[in-house]
């Protein structure tokens, strides 16, 4: 078996030639605590002086080839999310617990799963292999690994429950006309027609064309409740989580879920740090909801996640 410092950590799918690739990167045991994980990169990257005249790059199958006998973490919960719903704070605050690996959105993820040359088995084998190295006990402490998805990858949940039979999936879900909002100010990928291929939100090409971003992000946010009833309807592993219950209600539920009892010190690190942006912790947060009416342009999305509430409800 080959081995490799285990500080490395696979990041990213290149296409050199006709074969696809895996570009790796010391981690240098950068923690994983960044609100998002594009940003645990770049940190690492001005660590990697030498990626400037050289790369570290194999195939992708050298991911699971490699003798991996340092401790792996074994992963505790996936995280979907509707976007803007209090996803990112969530993922920040299980951070706060040294046991606790939190992966938030990594680029490597996406890259498998939507991969157009890779095969289904394909895909899982080397999304299971890659989870593997991000799991890493790199700590000596670590007992859980929580991943939080990127949206959309919502679409690939049946691909990820066939490797994971036993993990549970926590589904967090917020008013759409909320999601909306915060999407005009920023818009995230998914809510730009085009950028993102329109089979991940039910959607044909044509229907890209939609007039308005309103109007396709009403398409996209009825896509993301619709299809998490279905997991409900389906899957006895998942919970739904509600925005407007609170996120550290949330937060109880999955730790709940998972056995997990924090100090007392742990919940004043929550409470402290839910004081802050959830994407920036030197910034005080200050919510800013809808400044216009646009429940007419959500009346698909408001339908779908009304339902989901009343779904909730009835199931206690």
């Amino acid at each position: 078996m080959k081995r490799v410092d285990d500080n490395y950590i696979p990041y990213r799918i290149i296409e050199p030639d006709e074969t696809l690739k895996v570009a790796w990167l010391n981690s240098y045991h950068v923690p994983y605590t960044d609100p998002f994980f594009d940003e645990t990169i770049l940190k690492c990257i001005t660590l990697n002086k030498e990626l400037y005249y050289y790369k570290s790059v194999s195939s992708l199958d050298f991911m699971s080839e490699l003798d991996t006998d340092f401790e792996k973490v074994p992963v505790s919960a996936f995280i979907f999310h509707v976007s803007r719903c209090g996803s990112t704070m969530l993922s920040q605050l299980l951070g706060l617990d040294e046991e606790n690996i939190v992966l938030a959105e990594v680029p490597l993820f996406d890259e498998i799963l939507r991969n157009k040359r890779m095969t289904k088995n394909e895909k899982k084998k080397h999304l299971q292999s890659a989870l593997q190295w991000y799991g890493q006990n790199r700590n000596g402490v670590s007992k859980q690994l929580y991943v939080k998805l990127d949206s959309w990858l919502v679409y690939y949940w049946r691909l990820i429950r066939e490797i994971w039979p036993e993990v549970p999936f926590f589904l967090l879900i917020r008013d759409p006309t909320e999601v909306c909002f915060s999407h005009l100010k920023q818009p995230g990928r998914h809510a730009v027609p085009g950028l993102l291929e329109p089979f991940l939100f039910g959607m044909k090409d044509e229907d890209v064309e939609i007039t308005g971003t309103e109007a396709y992000l009403n398409k996209v946010l009825d896509y993301f409740f619709q299809e998490f009833r279905n997991i409900l309807d389906t899957d006895n592993n998942c919970i739904l989580l509600n925005f407007h219950l609170g996120i550290r209600n949330a937060l109880e539920i999955i730790l709940n879920v998972n056995g997990t009892t924090p100090d007392d010190l742990f919940w004043q690190k929550i409470e402290n740090r839910m004081k802050f942006h959830s994407k920036d912790n030197t910034r005080v947060f200050q919510e800013i909801l809808p400044s216009k009416d646009i429940t007419s342009v959500f009346k698909e999305a408001l339908a779908s996640f009304h339902a989901l509430k009343g779904y909730q409800q009835s199931r206690g």
